[in-house]
């Protein structure tokens, strides 16, 4: 059964903001912060109460971040196949990707064949750093 919600102004530009940032996950402070910067004034509350919709629809991933309370969430897009791959956050930039390549399928094949463990993969996360930041620690090392 597909649920649907009444579609208002706010409502597209939260939509909006996560997909122009699909790249990354925010917290409900930083869409608020973000849409204010473009001149939308659109409550906490709201942002709450549509992520929470949104979550629901499998339109977004909602998580938390390592060392935070606070929530975050993510756009998730044409990625509907979550649940088949892990994903991977950058510490640093809070870059997510979506790993869907054969390597993690193999590894938990190997976590359920020799280790008796099944692995979540809508909600496993590794943390890391991504190419673009380890470039920038490079440089800022060599200064």
């Amino acid at each position: 059964m597909e649920k649907t919600s009444y579609k208002t102004r706010q409502r597209s530009d939260i939509l909006g903001c996560l997909r122009e940032n699909a790249e990354k996950s925010m917290t409900v402070d930083e869409i608020t912060q973000a849409l204010a910067k473009r001149g939308c004034v659109v409550g906490r509350t709201t942002v709450y109460r549509y992520l929470d919709s949104l979550t629901e629809l499998g339109e977004v991933r909602r998580f938390l971040r390592e060392g935070e309370k606070s929530a975050a969430f993510q756009f998730v897009g044409d990625h509907n196949e979550c649940s088949e791959h892990i994903h991977l956050r950058c510490r640093k930039c809070g870059k997510f990707v979506h790993l869907g390549c054969g390597f993690m399928k193999d590894a938990n094949e190997h976590l359920l064949k020799d280790h008796g463990f099944c692995v979540d993969n809508e909600k496993t996360i590794l943390v890391g750093l991504c190419a673009d930041c380890m470039k920038g620690d490079e440089k800022n090392g060599s200064d």
